[in-house]
């Protein structure tokens, strides 16, 4: 398939020794996440060789040359996600596919006051909204899940399809396909690179300044 070709074509050895041992569905998202952030990779930088490393928090970085940018990236059900930043920036994406919850009450446990407001007016735009800008600020400041589970207002209440600043970080929020919602957070209002991956094809979006205007 297209997806199969396009991992054979980008993903390496060292990737597939990073996803070996998962379930086969997690592994096949793993190493197109993998796979797709070189791609974005080779297209910012004109480089194949980065090396990726894992740090505190399970935060990926770009390692092996000089100047190295920052990475991101994320997967839900059939859509991976990538994203890249200048180096030294503070960056983080999610995505996550629509599913029911019961959303005021996951809200009323992890989230602020506005955002429990939002999440009981809006129900679950506004939730996606919130909770992937949230995961995407914890892998922004290298702190995995129990990053995005803080009471009080994280991330704000957000826009759909905009950006926003709260608390000294720039988040933009869009929905890529019917039925996901990714979120980025990033530390200043840098340039910003964004791929997505959809079944298989692969959408490729260039981004410049998009959480600055």
């Amino acid at each position: 398939t297209g997806a199969d070709a396009f991992v054979r074509a980008w993903a390496t050895d060292a990737d597939r020794q990073y996803v070996a041992g998962r379930w086969p569905r997690a592994q096949q998202r793993s190493l197109a996440a993998r796979a797709l952030l070189r791609s974005l990779l080779a297209s910012v930088t004109g480089s194949r060789d980065w090396e990726i490393a894992i740090g505190p928090g399970g935060k990926q970085f770009a390692c092996g040359r000089p100047n190295a940018p920052a990475i991101s990236v994320s997967h839900s059900d059939d859509l991976v996600a990538a994203a890249v930043a200048p180096t030294g920036s503070a960056l983080g994406i999610d995505i996550e596919a629509h599913r029911t919850r019961r959303f005021v009450a996951i809200a009323e446990a992890w989230f602020g006051a506005a955002e429990i407001a939002a999440v009981k007016e809006a129900g679950a735009p506004a939730f996606y909204r919130i909770w992937t800008a949230r995961e995407a600020l914890a892998k922004a400041r290298g702190t995995g899940l129990p990053g995005a589970l803080g009471k009080g207002d994280l991330v704000g209440i957000g826009v759909d399809n905009g950006h926003w600043s709260h608390g000294g970080c720039w988040f933009h929020h869009w929905w890529p396909l019917d039925g996901y919602s990714m979120s980025v957070a990033t530390g200043d209002r840098s340039d910003l690179f964004v791929s997505e991956q959809v079944h298989g094809v692969r959408h490729v979006t260039e981004r410049p300044n998009s959480v600055c205007n």
